[in-house]
């Protein structure tokens, strides 16, 4: 940060509970990944990427290099962060909002011309998840039709998605606007990093956005749509998103998977702090929703 500017960022960032609990834990790994997010230099790639080793993170945080360090480990432990040290790529495995997103097609392709020019390694193919949350559904807006955005994602993002899910996909075929994409639950659910703050936030009290509605249906689809465990556990989620915001079903429900076990239904995470997350503040919830659809199971994270 040696312009000692940094960009402005949106009120979510200070209600999304995974930011204050490493700020709760370590003052100097909120302020890493606040410049990782939010410095002048963060906003010269593509959001949620970092191209730089410690000693530029050390600058734009205003931290020695050895406080960076350390700051940069806890981040990494608990699931917020990834880092290559070989192609000094890193990549943040979550954003508190969508403000982010590209306004239309010119942003969305410059991002990916600037993505092509990144070493070829791990943290940039998992960054499309990243940019699958952030960038669908898409929906026409003031600066775009909807159908010049989803040709270029679909030529572009949507391509390197598919073909590393082993998926054909071709450009030609267009999808219809705001139609739910069967697999995209699947593609996005790896690391946890969807946390589907959205266009809209909620109080969490009782309130079901469309959104919510749209991932729940989504979820019970897929490759697995036939399989008994998929289908209650599609039914589970569907029960226990009552009263659960957008962004936090979508951060820490949807990526969920489970696996049924005799008199258990075993709940995969795709993290330890994610594990110990959902538990601490999900598992009555879960555990409810369980009661209802398949009495005597019970839920196991």
């Amino acid at each position: 940060m040696s312009e000692g500017k940094y960009t402005k960022v949106g009120t979510a960032l200070f209600a999304w509970e995974p930011y204050l609990a490493v700020r709760r834990e370590s003052s100097d790994a909120a302020h890493l990944w606040l410049a990782l997010y939010a410095s002048a230099p963060a906003k010269l790639l593509i959001p949620g990427l970092w191209m730089g080793g410690v000693g530029t993170m050390a600058d734009a945080s205003r931290l020695t290099f050895h406080e960076c360090v350390h700051a940069l480990d806890l981040l990494c432990e608990r699931g917020l962060a990834e880092f290559d040290p070989k192609t000094q790529l890193l990549r943040l495995t979550a954003l508190p909002d969508k403000s982010e997103a590209a306004p239309n097609q010119a942003c969305l392709l410059g991002w990916w011309s600037r993505r092509q020019g990144l070493p070829d390694c791990g943290v940039r193919e998992r960054h499309l998840d990243l940019m699958a949350w952030l960038t669908l559904p898409i929906k026409p807006s003031k600066r775009s039709t909807g159908l010049e955005m989803q040709r270029a994602w679909d030529n572009t993002w949507g391509a390197a998605l598919h073909a590393r899910a082993g998926l054909s996909f071709p450009a030609s075929q267009v999808p219809v606007l705001g139609a739910a994409k069967p697999n995209q639950l699947d593609l996005l659910s790896s690391p946890p990093n969807r946390d589907g703050g959205g266009d809209r936030q909620g109080d969490g009290r009782g309130d079901r956005p469309e959104e919510v509605e749209v991932l729940v249906e989504e979820r019970g689809r897929g490759a697995g749509e036939g399989d008994p465990d998929h289908r209650l556990w599609a039914a589970v989620l569907a029960s226990a998103s009552e009263g659960i915001t957008v962004q936090n079903f979508d951060m820490w429900l949807a990526p969920l998977q489970c696996q049924r076990e005799d008199t258990q239904l075993r709940v995969i995470a795709p993290s330890e702090f994610h594990a110990q997350w959902v538990k601490n503040n999900y598992l009555r919830q879960l555990q409810a929703a369980v009661d209802q659809q398949a009495p005597g199971l019970r839920i196991a994270i």
